[in-house]
């Protein structure tokens, strides 16, 4: 009977010690605006956003505005016409949703051609701010700590 019982305690040490190990990889968690004030929703695991919550800065429509911001002033993706590319301050960064940062928060799929191209990647993730904004070609999101859609801009 003794033993069954250090069986049982060992079986359920064994499954907690399971569970919390693999508990971050179950919830990336990300920040969320509320109020004016960043939340940490599930527990993130990265800092808070740099950027204020609530401002998402607009891109600027003149050439002159884009240079004082320091922008490229050019031709990206399939505009016809030269557009404001500008560099954010966040960028690299570890984010869990695309409201953290002043760009775009994208999944890492470098050398993940599946993950690029093939089925849909699925699960909880923590992504990386983009360097500049806006951002054009195809990529896979992280919302809201998850793995998000997969996109093309152009």
């Amino acid at each position: 009977m003794i033993r069954r019982s250090v069986r049982s305690v060992t079986a359920a040490t064994v499954f907690a010690v399971l569970l919390i190990s693999i508990a971050p990889a179950m919830a990336a968690g990300f920040w969320e605006c509320r109020a004016g004030v960043w939340v940490g929703v599930d527990a993130p695991h990265h800092a808070k956003p740099l950027r204020a919550c609530g401002d998402k800065p607009s891109l600027p429509r003149s050439e002159g505005a884009c240079r004082a911001v320091g922008g490229r002033w050019a031709r990206a993706g399939l505009f016809p016409k030269p557009i404001c590319t500008v560099p954010t301050r966040d960028g690299g960064r570890a984010c869990g949703d695309g409201q953290e940062c002043e760009g775009t928060c994208l999944y890492d799929t470098r050398g993940d051609r599946a993950a690029q191209f093939g089925p849909k990647p699925q699960g909880p993730a923590t992504g990386i701010c983009t360097r500049a904004r806006p951002v054009f070609g195809c990529m896979v999101e992280v919302t809201r700590g998850r793995i998000g859609r997969r996109i093309c801009r152009d």
